[in-house]
């Protein structure tokens, strides 16, 4: 895999993956804006009661703002990535700081909760959703040797953000009330465009596609070894296209049956997006119901509220950590599908502890364990796409997972709320979270043997290690 690079001025150079340097910029930038779009969605709850009683409406009603939101995180995702690919990743972020401020204004006018729907629901969830999955692909193309260290901090501005964003808006309402409020967010929102302007445009040039540069002129002159041993290789990869080209012809023409090829080739894929969507249905249902629970055992509005905050905590510890244990044991990232296996069959008995635990100690404990799996599983799993389908093919596959996995959170909560209602309290939830989890773990077990067995994720890289190529020309499996 060869990276091409355009700067400023226009001028173009293949290297591998930079892996320090501006990419430290970069990573920074990544981490600001993770802290700016996820502690707004995990602080919305603040404003509930707000939109509830200045638009006279219902619980049901007013759910329908953070549900939408929250499943626009995944359904935006195939858009974005198909924008990112016509554009760049930089536009695109840049962009999605614009929508996510247009959001909070039209909120901050709105006469009627439907444009609050509108508002905070669709603009600003699509901008939430293209900004994440921009800084997410820019990052595993700016990280080859250090990804998941880079991913598992990355993924720790969110948590820092969490932790510090409520106590930030309720100091504001109480000052600015919570239309004052939504101006002040609307301009933190645009700080993405700042940030995004630290992005200098790279993409990924997957080696089917070299052919293409055969033209190239090279304005920058490499001036190390390392530089020209890489403009080398690229050369050397176009001399190997063009032999696997030719075979590549009479492979197709030999076949008759395209639509079979296709689910041979791609069933895996499908089986990957199908787990992807599971770990969507239960992965953020504990924490949404954690407060509802420990109310209705009794416990006040702050103790749920230091509840929550505590897997806020846990989570902001253990995502570099495991981002630094994944970076620096290389065995966790070649096993990394029985890695996420073991992380959702430990959630899955970790649902146990609040299916029976009456105690504040004892959910205490759950919550601060529930964020420690939650930051081990969010850089693990971002990881996961990089390793399994090819950085070249990130902004292809990541948005339609995380369309799936939006669909799971449009569908998930209410059928956690009707379990709730029929058998009359919320302890059932975790059970059904529970199975969840453990159908969730089977599915990983399953796709890690199956791309252990069959030796990658997509055809072509199978094919490409059956020639003995891809180890030297793709990192991500070395």
């Amino acid at each position: 895999m060869v990276l091409l690079v355009r700067t400023v001025r226009g001028k173009v150079l293949y290297h591998n993956s930079p892996d320090g340097g501006w990419a430290w910029i970069v990573l920074a930038a990544g981490f600001c804006i993770m802290a700016i779009i996820f502690s707004v969605v995990r602080s919305l709850g603040i404003f509930y009661n707000d939109f509830k009683d200045h638009y006279g409406a219902t619980n049901t009603q007013t759910s329908w703002i953070w549900a939408i939101a929250t499943s626009m995180f995944g359904l935006a995702s195939p858009i974005g990535g198909m924008l990112i690919r016509v554009f760049d990743s930089r536009r695109i972020l840049m962009l999605s700081g614009i929508l996510c401020c247009v959001g909070m204004i039209i909120t901050l006018f709105a006469t009627q909760l439907w444009m609050v729907y509108v508002g905070i629901g669709v603009i600003w969830g699509c901008g939430f959703s293209w900004s994440y999955i921009s800084i997410i692909t820019q990052i595993n193309i700016y990280f080859s040797r250090w990804r998941s260290l880079a991913n598992g901090v990355m993924a720790g501005g969110s948590a820092v953000g969490a932790a510090a964003m409520p106590l930030l808006i309720e100091a504001l309402r109480e000052i600015y009330g919570w239309r004052g409020t939504m101006f002040i967010l609307a301009g933190i929102a645009l700080n993405i465009c700042m940030f995004a302007a630290l992005m200098r445009p790279i993409s990924v040039v997957n080696a089917t596609d070299l052919p293409k540069y055969r033209d190239l002129r090279y304005a920058d002159v490499a001036t190390n070894p390392e530089e020209r041993q890489a403009m080398t290789v690229s050369r050397e990869v176009l001399d190997y296209m063009e032999k696997a080209d030719e075979v590549e012809v009479v492979t197709q023409a030999s076949v008759g049956n395209r639509v079979m090829k296709f689910i041979r080739d791609y069933w895996l894929l499908a089986w990957y997006g199908l787990t992807q969507f599971l770990v969507g249905i239960c992965v953020f249902i504990p924490v949404m119901f954690l407060a509802p629970l420990s109310k209705s055992i009794g416990f006040t509005g702050d103790q749920a509220a230091l509840l929550l905050s505590m897997t806020a905590f846990g989570d902001m510890v253990f995502r570099p950590l495991t981002g630094i244990t994944l970076s620096l044991v290389r065995v966790l990232e070649r096993n990394i599908l029985f890695f996420l296996t073991a992380i959702t069959l430990v959630h899955a008995g970790l649902c146990l502890i609040p299916a029976y635990g009456s105690e504040f100690s004892v959910l205490s404990v759950y919550a601060v364990a529930y964020g420690c799996l939650f930051g081990c599983f969010v850089p693990t799993n971002t990881s996961a796409f990089a390793v399994l389908l090819g950085n070249e093919n990130l902004a292809t596959y990541m948005g339609n997972f995380f369309f799936l996995s939006g669909v799971a959170s449009l569908v998930s909560p209410p059928i956690a709320g009707y379990l709730a209602d029929v058998f009359g309290n919320y302890r059932i939830v975790y059970w059904y979270a529970m199975l969840c989890f453990l159908l969730s773990s089977l599915l990983f077990l399953v796709t890690g043997v199956c791309v252990r067995r069959l030796g990658a994720m997509l055809p072509k890289h199978r094919e490409t290690r059956k020639e003995g190529s891809s180890r030297k020309f793709d990192s991500n499996y070395d």
